[in-house]
């Protein structure tokens, strides 16, 4: 099945990033929900999606939704993707990433992030 591009559910942003971790390497997205903010940085690590996300107060409640449909889209966006892996560090989101299908990888150097990965079905 093909999605238009219309349907596709982020768009790729330019402006202030906040506290999401990015660099000259990374695109950045933002999820069309014009209730909150919350954006996506993503990198190519492999046959993997390495992201991160961050997210306004309001869109605190909306972040599965949010997670699932960034899944989705990295599978279909990219075809080389075979995994969408993030790093976490806050117990609240890992718990969250577990229930939209992340499993735990590794700790991360520095030991007090988790990297998680979710593999394409």
């Amino acid at each position: 099945m093909l999605l238009k591009l219309s349907n596709l559910k982020f768009d790729i942003y330019v402006g202030d990033t906040g506290n999401l971790a990015t660099s000259k390497n990374y695109l950045n997205f933002r999820w069309k929900d014009p209730d909150c903010n919350i954006l996506f940085s993503v990198t190519r690590r492999g046959n993997a999606a390495l992201s991160h996300l961050s997210s306004d107060k309001p869109g605190l409640r909306k972040l599965e939704q949010a997670i699932n449909d960034w899944c989705e889209f990295c599978f279909y966006i990219y075809e080389w993707c075979e995994f969408v892996v993030g790093v976490i560090e806050r117990p609240s989101i890992r718990r969250l990433a577990e229930k939209c299908g992340f499993v735990y990888l590794a700790d991360d150097k520095i030991g007090k992030r988790k990297i998680y990965i979710r593999r394409k079905s």
